[in-house]
């Protein structure tokens, strides 16, 4: 029986005999709302795969930014790039790894993060939110191309007209053998019209300490990986009436530091995980990030419809400088974007719903990338990518035989324009420097429906069946990657790429039990993933830094997901979530043949075969001094199995990994609250990703920390 076996297992008893001695408590599960489907709806009535949790939740899971959302979810994991101001998510086996655009949709509020041919979602602070909604995949009726994989919602406070208010918060964290965390975050809100007019404005500083070493920088550096990052968000709230409600939110987020959690893989014999990167000279990347929204929302109720329209702009701004070795790279991007989506929404008395709207975008994305080796100049490569997306969309809702069975058919019609110019005088792998100027252009086009049936047996059982499309566009290679296909030979033309899409299959129920103290959701679904957009690495020898991407072939997922909350008493709360997921190639394109591990009949790449989060939440009053305060003791477990990426032809695996974490609290909670926490509590540093077969992920280390937080 290995540790992790023994751990789940003591973890599971110790949680059963809790359960069968309070087994007689009365206190139901508190119901959240959401509005993922574009209208309120009680999570229990969505006919879908979802997740959603409140800020209370969020904090003691220590979700602070989007790059922790699997402490929240086993249906979604998250990775980070080459720098960690931004994070990647995936979701049911749709590898957010795979391409240039993401699988997985994330908004703050009502902005959509989307830069073109970029795959990151930000990692601006979740400070002061309402909740977060973890939708499962594909949702492309209602929120379309990049959400093949799912949709995440982050969901900010909006301000309060009729009371003044706010919060400060300040924290620090001991890192085991690295130096120190420390955060200060505040929030006030300022009625400026009773009733009618108010604004809220949240500050968020917070500095993750280093614990890498880099022998070979200068003189040596210790804790060398530390980073920062800054965010400001305001938003400003008008309602003059019952009917009209127009909102601006504005928010801004800043990152700097060096290379994230990188260390030499495999570890030397007899050397430290943690002692970063030591085989080559002077191993070391830098990088800053900005990223600033605005949006506008206007909602108005007509009684038996509300028309919502929200207008967004989005600039993103990277750089990232790298030394491997000797060989020098500077990877700089630029983005601007603005959306707008109009939609009406029905509240019936009848049977019948719908929603009907429009959804516009337009982006484009300048990159430049720039290469040397010691003082040998080797070249440059910038192109920019421009998108224009038109979508029309709708879904009907029809209850039949007073609400026993529920009918969803919807539709999205999605159309994208993109044009790709590019610039590169960067070196064929052998001959002569070259010059390429080039510029295409594509139309893609889709038409992604989804329907959905479900059946309400009793008012606390669903059962449903969701089928649904979802569509990622085409996309280009710069010439650098071209120049890295056609250096081993590649046949392929892999100057553009065709669209990817998936279509899946949910059979699902939610319930609940126990007189409300139980409540539980269990689906099976099967995905056929066709025409897979996936990045290859195809001369890992000599660039190991450049992938190609390329059609792969068509993969099939099978899974299966589960999450139960029990609440045998007042006090106590447990929560247990697990997927597993099997994946297999059923073709793959021809022309990669002995230039890639991909196989048919072989596994997909980056997806973890089981995932499991578990939490014990336990909180109850206490009298201190006179005063009435509420204690509270939370631990959770997050476990995601092993797996596999690809080095050009060579395999890369992904050990499985795990982590434990624990936090205590006394609050007085209309006044203040204080905090210990203990993040990876055992202190693990397996591997929890490998990077161009030299560099490994590994988890921070321990981390002892203690917050204040004080209302008023």
């Amino acid at each position: 029986m290995n540790a992790i076996t023994m751990k789940l297992r003591l973890v599971t008893g110790a949680a059963c005999a809790i359960v069968c001695g309070l087994a007689n408590a009365q206190t139901e599960i508190e119901e959240i709302v959401v509005t993922s489907q574009k209208r309120e709806q009680a999570i229990t009535d969505v006919p879908i795969s979802i997740s959603a949790v409140q800020e209370e939740a969020a904090e003691k899971a220590n979700v602070t930014q989007f790059r922790y959302l699997e402490n929240l979810s086993a249906k979604l994991s998250t990775s980070y790039n080459f720098a960690a101001q931004s994070s990647i998510l995936s979701s049911r086996g749709i590898s957010g790894l795979s391409g240039l655009d993401v699988v997985v949709a994330a908004y703050v509020d009502d902005v959509p993060f989307a830069i073109p041919g970029q795959p990151w979602a930000p990692n601006g602070a979740f400070f002061d939110l309402e909740r977060i909604e973890i939708m499962n995949g594909p949702q492309g009726t209602l929120y379309g191309q990049g959400s093949m994989g799912g949709t995440v919602r982050v969901i900010t406070n909006d301000p309060d007209a009729s009371d003044f208010g706010g919060a400060v918060e300040a924290g620090y964290g001991a890192i085991t053998d690295g130096e120190s965390d420390w955060n200060v975050h505040g929030m006030i809100n300022v009625p400026i019209v009773e009733n009618v007019l108010a604004a809220r404005v949240v500050y968020s500083k917070e500095e993750l300490g280093g614990f890498l070493d880099f022998p070979n920088i200068g003189m040596g550096l210790d804790d060398g990986n530390d980073m920062d990052y800054e965010d400001v968000r305001a938003k400003l709230l008008f309602e003059p009436n019952d009917r009209l409600s127009v909102r601006f939110t504005a928010w801004e987020n800043e990152a700097n530091g060096l290379l994230i959690d990188y260390a030499e893989f495999p570890t030397p014999p007899g050397g430290d995980r943690r002692d970063s990167l030591s085989i080559t000279g002077t191993d070391v990347a830098g990088f800053n990030s900005e990223n600033g929204a605005w949006s506008l929302k206007g909602e108005y109720h007509f009684g038996a419809f509300t028309l919502t329209n929200t207008y967004s702009q989005l600039e993103a701004e990277n750089i990232l400088n790298s030394d491997f070795g000797g060989f020098l790279s500077l990877s700089a991007y630029d983005s601007e974007s603005k959306s707008n989506e109009i939609r009406l929404v029905s509240n019936l008395d009848g049977p019948i719903q719908f929603v009907v709207g429009h959804y516009y975008y337009d982006g484009a994305t300048d990159q430049q990338l720039r290469f040397s080796f010691g003082p040998f100049f080797l070249g440059t490569d910038s192109w920019t990518l421009n998108t224009e997306v038109s979508a029309f969309f709708g879904e009907v809702n029809l209850e039949l035989f007073d609400g026993f069975v529920e009918i969803i058919a919807g539709v999205r019609r999605f159309d994208d324009d993109r044009d790709f110019r590019q610039f590169s005088d960067f070196p064929p792998i052998e001959g002569d420097a070259t010059v390429l100027a080039t510029e295409e252009a594509e139309n893609f086009d889709s038409t992604n429906p989804r329907f959905n049936i479900s059946l309400h047996p009793a008012e606390n059982w669903m059962v449903y069946v969701n089928a649904a499309k979802g569509y990622r566009s085409g996309n280009f290679n710069a010439g650098v990657s071209q120049t890295a296909a056609a250096s081993v030979g590649f046949p392929g033309d892999v100057s553009s790429i065709q669209p990817d899409d998936v279509f899946s299959i949910d059979i699902g129920t939610k319930f609940s039990a126990l007189e409300g103290k139980l409540y539980g959701e269990l689906a099976v679904f099967t995905a056929d993933w066709d025409d897979a957009q996936q990045a290859v690495t195809f001369n890992p020898a000599v660039s190991p830094f450049i992938a190609t991407l390329v059609n792969a072939g068509d993969l099939e997922i099978f899974g299966i997901e589960y999450a139960f909350t029990l609440r045998p008493t007042e006090s106590l709360t447990l929560k247990l979530q697990g997927s597993y997921l099997d994946t297999e190639w059923k073709r793959l394109a021809p022309t990669l043949e002995n230039f890639t591990i991909l196989e048919e009949g072989g596994s997909g790449l980056g997806v973890p075969e089981h995932s499991v989060t578990a939490s014990v939440d336990y909180q109850r009053p206490v009298t201190l001094g006179g005063r009435d305060l509420e204690f509270a003791a939370y631990a959770d477990f997050i476990y995601q199995g092993k797996n596999s990426d690809a080095f050009g032809g060579t395999p890369l695996p992904k050990p499985s990994h795990h982590k434990f974490n624990t936090r205590f609290s006394i609050a007085d909670p209309d006044s203040w609250e204080a905090a210990l926490y203990v993040d990876n509590l055992t202190d693990e540093d397996q591997f929890i990703a490998i990077s161009f077969g030299f560099i490994g992920t590994v988890p921070r280390p321990r981390t002892i920390g203690v917050s204040f937080k004080k209302y008023f």
